[in-house]
C-alpha cells in the first residue's frame, strides 16, 4: 500500500484529530485571508479617494513648517525684555511662489492643465460692495461696515478691504469654475491672453451697482487710500458658493465681492516685490494614480525649496478620508505575521503530539521496510488533504468573515479617532485658525486653516479576489508543510527495534 492511500485511511480512522486539525487550519486560513483581503480593499479605497479628490497638486507655502518656525521664534523672543521690541522676523510673511518653479513643473509628462493665482483685499472706490453699509462713501471708498479692525504690521489697526481681487492664469481652471460653483453670464473669461487692467465681477455686485460689460470700476489700496486702480469689466459671472462665517463679518470674504483679473494686473497692484511670483499654483494631472509619481519626480529633479514650499495633493482631506482605513490596513499586515507564526506553532505542536501517539504505526512500517521519507510524506499528504478541505471552507466563508472583521475594526477605529478629535478640540479653545489676518497686499487670511469638509470612509467593501486566495493558499501550504517537517525530524531518528520493544 502506498503512502497516499495510507494517508487517506489515516484521516478517516482518526476523525477527532482530523476535525481538530481542520478547525485549526481553517481558522488560520480565514484570518490570513481576511488580513490579505483587507489590505487589498484598503489600496482600492485609496485609489477611489484619490479619484474623488481629483488629480490635482498645489504648490504653496508649507504652513505647518511656517507655524513651527513662528512658534520657535516666539519662544526665543521670550528672552527679550518687555520694553524691547520683538525682532522683525516675528512678523508673519507669506513667501510667494516663483513662476520659475511653475515652469519647471509644467514640463512634467503628468501635467495637463494648471492654475496660477494670487489675491489681495482692496477698497471699493466708485461702487458699493455687496453687503456693505448704505452709509459708505463711494468717493473716498471708506466703509462703515466692511472696515473691520485687524492687526496689521506693527500691531496697528488696519483695513481689511471691501472686495477681494484674485488674479488667475485662467478663470476656467479655478476650483469654483471646475466644480460648477460659478458660471459665466455675460462677456469673456480671464485667460493667459487677457490684457491687463480688466475685471470679471459677480452678477449680484454688477446688479447692485448698475454695472455692465464695458464699464470701469475703481479699487483702492487698503494701505494708501489715495492709490487707486481702474479696471474695465470684460465679463460677469454668477456664484452659487455658500457664505462662510468670515464672509458675514467681512465683505471682502463674500463670494459676491470676489473680482477676477489677470496675473499681470494683480502683480502691479501688489507691488514690485510680486513680479514673476504668485500665491499658489495648482497642477491638474492626467490621472489620479500619477499624483505620487509627480510629487516624487518634482522633489528629486526640480529646484523648488521644499523647506519653504510643499506640493499638496489634498493630503489633509486624503488623510481624513483614509486615516482609519490605513490604520486597520497596518493592523491587518501585522496580524498576518502574528497569525502565521502563532498558527504555525500551534499546528506544529498538534502534529508533534499526533506523531508521538503513532509511534507503533511508525515502528511497524519501518520494520516492514518502508522508507522514512515516505512515512514523512504520508504525514505531509494528510495535512495537505485537510488543507484542501480548509481552503474549500475558506472560499465559502472568506468574504463574509473578511467584511465582518474589516467593518468591526473600522468602526472601532473611527470611534477612537472621533474621541481623539473631541479631546484635541477641547484642548484648543478659541482657535480661529488664523481668521482675522487679512487685508493689505497679499494678506494672510486663513493661511493656517486646515479644515476640510470631506467625509471619512466609514465602510469597507472587502471582496476576496483570486490573487488574495492564491496568496492565502500558498501561505497556508507553507505553514502546513513547515509544521509537518519540524516534528518529522524525530521520525528520522527512530529505530524500529527500539520502538516495538518499548511498546511491548
Amino acid at each position: 500500500m502506498n503512502f497516499f492511500k495510507r494517508a487517506i485511511l489515516s484521516i478517516k480512522s482518526r476523525l477527532s484529530k482530523t476535525l481538530l486539525l481542520f478547525t485549526v487550519i481553517t481558522t488560520i486560513c480565514l484570518l490570513v485571508l481576511s488580513g490579505i483581503s483587507i489590505q487589498t480593499a484598503s489600496k482600492a479605497a485609496g485609489v477611489l479617494a484619490r479619484q474623488q479628490l481629483g488629480a490635482q497638486v498645489t504648490l504653496k507655502v508649507d504652513t505647518e513648517k511656517m507655524r513651527e518656525n513662528m512658534m520657535s521664534q516666539r519662544e526665543s523672543s521670550a528672552s527679550y525684555s518687555s520694553g524691547t521690541p520683538a525682532p522683525d522676523k516675528m512678523k508673519p510673511s507669506m513667501t510667494p511662489v516663483s513662476t520659475e518653479y511653475i515652469n519647471e513643473l509644467l514640463s512634467s509628462e503628468y501635467v495637463e492643465e494648471y492654475l496660477a493665482q494670487s489675491s489681495t483685499s482692496l477698497l471699493a472706490s466708485n461702487f458699493t460692495a455687496v453687503g456693505a453699509s448704505d452709509e459708505e462713501d463711494t468717493t473716498t471708498g471708506e466703509s462703515t461696515s466692511s472696515n473691520m479692525p485687524q492687526m496689521g504690521q506693527g500691531g496697528k489697526m488696519g483695513n481689511m478691504g471691501d472686495v477681494t481681487l484674485t488674479g488667475v492664469s485662467s478663470l476656467e481652471q479655478t476650483s469654483s469654475f471646475r466644480d460648477g460653483n460659478i458660471n459665466m453670464v455675460e462677456g469673456n473669461m480671464i485667460t493667459e491672453d487677457t490684457s491687463s487692467n480688466v475685471a470679471v465681477i459677480e452678477e449680484a455686485l454688477a446688479s447692485q451697482n448698475d454695472l455692465s460689460v464695458g464699464d470701469t470700476i475703481t479699487v483702492g489700496s487698503t494701505s494708501d487710500e489715495s492709490t487707486t486702480y481702474d479696471l474695465k469689466i470684460i465679463g460677469i459671472y454668477a456664484s452659487s458658493e455658500d457664505f462662510t462665517e468670515q464672509a458675514m463679518m467681512n465683505t471682502a470674504s463674500s463670494p459676491y465681492n470676489n473680482i477676477y483679473t489677470n496675473l499681470d494686473t494683480i502683480s502691479t497692484i501688489k507691488g514690485s516685490d510680486y513680479e514673476n511670483v504668485v500665491d499658489s499654483a495648482t497642477f491638474y494631472l492626467n490621472d489620479p494614480a500619477n499624483v505620487d509619481a509627480f510629487i516624487a519626480n518634482a522633489q528629486e529633479n526640480s529646484s523648488i525649496d521644499f523647506d519653504t514650499f510643499k506640493l499638496d495633493a489634498n493630503d489633509a482631506a486624503y488623510e481624513q478620508m483614509l486615516g482609519p482605513i490605513e490604520n486597520i490596513s497596518s493592523f491587518a499586515k501585522i496580524s498576518i505575521y502574528v497569525i502565521a507564526i502563532a498558527g504555525g506553532l500551534i499546528l506544529t505542536l498538534i502534529i508533534m503530539l499526533s506523531i508521538r501517539d503513532r509511534n507503533q504505526e511508525i515502528g511497524i512500517l519501518l520494520s516492514l521496510g518502508e522508507k522514512k521519507p515516505k512515512i514523512i510524506a504520508q504525514f505531509a499528504v494528510e495535512i495537505l488533504l485537510i488543507l484542501v478541505l480548509s481552503l474549500g471552507a475558506s472560499s465559502l466563508l472568506g468574504k463574509p468573515t473578511s467584511n465582518i472583521v474589516a467593518n468591526q475594526l473600522l468602526s472601532s477605529e473611527i470611534s477612537s479617532s472621533e474621541d481623539s478629535n473631541e479631546v484635541s478640540a477641547q484642548g484648543i479653545p478659541g482657535d480661529n485658525s488664523g481668521k482675522g489676518m487679512g487685508g493689505g497686499k497679499g494678506g494672510f487670511a486663513g493661511m493656517f486653516s486646515q479644515t476640510s469638509n470631506v467625509e471619512v470612509i466609514d465602510e469597507l467593501d472587502v471582496s476576496v479576489s483570486g490573487s488574495d486566495f492564491a496568496k492565502m493558499a500558498a501561505l497556508g501550504a507553507t505553514i502546513s508543510l513547515v509544521a509537518t517537517c519540524v516534528p518529522a525530524v524525530t521520525v528520522m531518528r527512530l529505530n524500529p527495534k527500539n520502538i516495538l520493544s518499548k511498546h511491548s
